[in-house]
């Protein structure tokens, strides 16, 4: 009989409006706007302020007060370095073994998401859909295998739109 994985792991990326989530791997995600910024930080600062992250956006994001980072790769060395700050990595495979990860932010690249959803750990995602196209980018399959034909519920947050896909 084979065990069933609990998910564990909730989701939270911007989208643009044609359905990329960054205009490259390197993306600092500015696009976003103001807006998408304060649903982020609503998002990843209470319950469990874990966020799981490849090592591109790592390298990319603003030092974040009061949450924890750490970087996720196929084979992690122990310690990763970006922007002047040292995170503690994880290797994929054992992130179920880890029981302060429950309720852990994952947030990105779409890459890792999608290497997450496929191996069962995330249970919800929260998407921030700006009205912004950007006409090309980063992710746009991760959209299309993983949410294009979900059922979800969405708020509007100003120039943001929040949808919540239960996975």
């Amino acid at each position: 009989m084979i065990k069933k994985q609990k998910k564990f792991l909730d989701v939270v990326l911007a989208m643009s409006s044609d359905y990329f989530f960054a205009k490259n791997s390197w993306d600092n995600m500015k696009w976003t706007g103001s807006d998408d910024k304060l649903l982020f930080k609503a998002l990843t600062m209470y319950d469990n302020t874990t966020l799981l992250c490849g090592p591109g956006t790592a390298e990319t994001m603003p030092s974040l007060k009061h949450r924890n980072v750490r970087v996720v790769r196929t084979k992690a060395d122990g310690w990763f370095t970006a922007n002047g700050l040292l995170y503690r990595e994880m290797k994929f495979k054992d992130l179920p073994k880890d029981k302060n990860l429950i309720g852990a932010k994952l947030i990105g690249g779409p890459n890792l998401v999608e290497a997450a959803i496929d191996a069962g750990y995330v249970r919800a995602a929260y998407i921030s859909v700006i009205n912004k196209n950007l006409d090309s980018g980063y992710g746009k399959e991760l959209y299309q295998r993983h949410f294009q034909f979900c059922r979800y519920k969405e708020l509007e947050f100003g120039k943001a739109k929040l949808r919540k896909y239960k996975l």
